[in-house]
């Protein structure tokens, strides 16, 4: 009994250890025969691209392995790295033959392969594909500017998202002028201030940001204020020019005496003893009594 009972359980080890399939035998074979089915992982995928679709996010795609071996693909392993051949696990057992690879840095060059999965294994990694993210957006937040007279200056402030300097530029600058970030309004119309960032390595330009505001002349007539500080230096210097003449007129007064004329009655030749100069002056009665009024007479 024991000996029947050994031989039955020998094709049943044979049985579990090997796959053996009913095949027909080659042409110069009789009848049906046994052929082993051998399965194994399956073979690396194809045609693995990157394609950068903003500054964090890869898409990856591929085709089936050219050999399944043997067994139904059951997923994919994917690979990422930032240098050739040091490409580590991402993501496993993927679904399908297409992936978003996301949370990346912008304006960095990144390495993917892609392994194949079956019940036997993990297959062989597929070839090298490689994409540099893009640079990232970036905004610029302007608030509004209120109206303004002629011949005003003032500050104005932007900012971008990037956290980079914001330029400031007039598009219109024969209503207001720009130097850095002070506006100047120099005539009366609407003005356009420009706010603009033009990026670097990480960031792309941001789009224009445009603010107007309204430049109105003065209350009555407007004086340029060159012209009043003309005015009173003018103003200033003739004053001064009186106030000498005068302080020079009394410094200078000549004593003077009287003595007849052969002229008309009541006309005297007046001599500046200081000068020698003469001058003719008429003497007339005066209403009160006792005094005299002197008039200088016209050369």
């Amino acid at each position: 009994m024991s000996v029947l009972a050994g031989a039955c359980l020998v094709p049943v080890i044979l049985t579990s250890t090997l796959a053996f399939t009913l095949a027909p035998r080659g042409p110069s074979s009789q009848g049906p025969g046994l052929a082993a089915s051998v399965v194994s992982p399956p073979g690396p995928p194809t045609g693995l691209t990157a394609t950068a679709v903003s500054s964090s996010e890869v898409d990856l795609a591929w085709a089936a392995p050219a050999s399944d071996g043997g067994l139904r693909v059951t997923g994919y392993d994917i690979y990422k790295g930032t240098s050739s051949g040091g490409e580590t696990m991402y993501a496993g057992l993927v679904r399908g033959t297409r992936y978003p690879v996301t949370g990346l840095t912008s304006r960095t060059t990144y390495y993917f392969q892609v392994t194949a999965v079956n019940r036997a294994g993990q297959g062989n990694r597929s070839i090298e594909a490689i994409a540099t993210t893009r640079r990232s957006r970036q905004t610029i937040s302007f608030g509004p500017l209120s109206a303004r007279l002629i011949d005003a200056k003032f500050t104005v402030s932007a900012s971008a998202s990037s956290r980079l300097r914001v330029l400031f530029s007039s598009d219109t600058p024969r209503v207001c002028t720009v130097s850095g970030s002070t506006i100047r309004t120099v005539a009366a119309g609407r003005c356009t201030i420009r706010a603009s960032q033009g990026g670097n390595t990480k960031y792309q330009p941001a789009a224009d940001v445009t603010q107007s505001f309204t430049v109105r002349h003065r209350s009555g007539p407007h004086i340029p204020r060159t012209l009043i500080i003309v005015l009173v230096a003018i103003l200033v210097v003739g004053a001064a020019a009186l106030l000498v003449r005068r302080w020079w007129r009394r410094l200078h007064r000549p004593d003077v005496r009287v003595e007849p004329h052969d002229g008309p009655p009541g006309v005297v030749r007046v001599h500046g003893s200081g000068t020698g100069a003469t001058h003719t002056v008429n003497i007339e009665p005066h209403a009160s009594a006792g005094t005299t009024t002197v008039k200088e007479l016209e050369p």
